[in-house]
């Protein structure tokens, strides 16, 4: 009994002792409880991180590639891609921008492709115009679906814009051509719609330019490859390929000139 009434009392001379502590040193009840509050806070927010292989074998702390979150004030590439088209089709003033069907099918392209490759390396006796002609249409039908891109340089074959890539085409046979299409307009001897032959260049208006007047309606500029096609670049998202030199282009002919 006797025994009891000391336990007792040394409990409560401990518990006076422990507040009597902590009212001459306050300080030291915040910071244990702000080190564990902060501490708590850390370890709950940080993820678990998983030891896998090598890195759990050896019980190394793995190496963690970090991530970064895209800056939704950035466009995305889709976004860019899209603000891009438009602006190249603003400035490149399409010619026919209401015509859909400006390209001939895959397969008739790889007809016309094997025709003209069978034709440039003949031993047939041709005119040098027409083994011109032959030469600088399958040096451009190597750049097949390549991007349009207006006011791109002469001096760059990734991206074409339509003066630009019959300049590049025409010098591989000695012809060189100004940089743009109006200029172009000035060579060689005009000649009319149902005249053409093969490496004639071909020149359009475009909606912009339709009611100008002279060389300064002239938009767009194409290589004739006979049979009603032509080859040239006009439009993003297709690039250089071939067209029929149908209805919705004859009615933006402005004149046909023959440079070879």
């Amino acid at each position: 009994m006797l025994a009891k009434k000391y336990a007792i009392a040394a409990l409560v001379i401990a518990f006076l002792v422990l507040i009597g502590f902590t009212m001459k040193n306050p300080e030291n009840m915040e910071l244990s409880a702000a080190f564990s509050k902060s501490h708590a806070n850390k370890w709950v927010a940080a993820a678990p991180i998983q030891l896998s292989g090598q890195d759990a074998a050896t019980d190394k702390e793995p190496s963690v590639k970090p991530t970064t979150t895209p800056d939704s004030s950035e466009p995305s590439v889709k976004e860019n891609e899209s603000a891009l088209t438009q602006d190249q089709s603003q400035d490149g003033d399409d010619p026919v921008p209401n015509a859909k069907n400006v390209k001939i099918s895959a397969a008739e392209t790889a007809k016309v492709v094997a025709h003209f490759e069978q034709l440039a390396h003949s031993d047939q006796k041709e005119p040098s115009w027409k083994r011109k002609a032959d030469h600088l249409i399958v040096k451009g039908f190597g750049f097949l679906g390549t991007p349009y891109v207006f006011g791109a340089k002469s001096d760059q074959t990734d991206s074409f814009d339509c003066s630009s890539f019959l300049r590049y085409i025409f010098i591989s046979q000695g012809v060189s051509l100004p940089r743009d299409s109006r200029q172009q307009s000035r060579l060689g001897t005009e000649v009319s719609i149902d005249q053409l032959r093969e490496g004639d260049l071909v020149f359009f208006t475009t909606p912009k330019r339709k009611n100008k007047s002279g060389i300064e309606r002239i938009g767009h500029v194409a290589v004739y490859l006979g049979n009603g096609l032509m080859l040239h670049t006009f439009r993003p998202g297709i690039g250089v390929t071939i067209s029929e030199l149908n209805g919705s282009w004859k009615e933006r002919f402005v004149q046909a000139k023959r440079v070879l």
